[in-house]
């Protein structure tokens, strides 16, 4: 849990970039309530070994510890240093990685290379407009059938 908490957290302040709700304070709320339930749900996660006796309080401290190192880590050599180096080993590494041809046809994509979002806005736009045109075009059915 400790990994999963740290790789979250890291991600989320350092990349992720959601769609503004227009009010600061509701973005901030968001903010907030995420990184709330991320560290309780690791929390919740990490007591709960202790509480059913699976773990004891050292073992559960250590292996948090080790999941945020190592989650940590992870993220800086994977996320971090391809994307804010992109000429770097790493970065290269990253980007061989996903032109070749296996990656290609099974369609492997890095949509935070693109959007800050990582797409969603643009995928959820081009889902709203076809929703829309859909629906003009059963409405325009409708009154004709009428």
């Amino acid at each position: 849990m400790g990994y999963f908490a740290s790789f979250l957290v890291l991600h989320f302040t350092l990349q992720h970039r959601f769609v503004s709700t227009g009010y600061r304070i509701l973005d901030y709320a968001r903010d907030v309530l995420l990184y709330t339930f991320i560290l309780t749900w690791a929390g919740a996660v990490a007591f709960s070994r202790y509480y059913l006796s699976y773990h004891t309080i050292a073992q559960v401290l250590w292996g948090f510890t080790i999941g945020v190192i190592f989650g940590t880590t992870y993220y800086v050599f994977v996320e971090y240093i391809p994307r804010r180096r992109p000429g770097s080993l790493l970065g290269r590494f990253r980007t061989a990685l996903l032109i070749n041809p296996v990656s290609t046809w099974f369609r492997l994509r890095d949509g935070w290379a693109v959007w800050a979002d990582s797409g969603t806005e643009a995928q959820w736009l081009r889902w709203r407009e076809e929703w829309d045109r859909q629906r003009l075009e059963a409405r325009k059915s409708r009154v004709k059938a009428d």
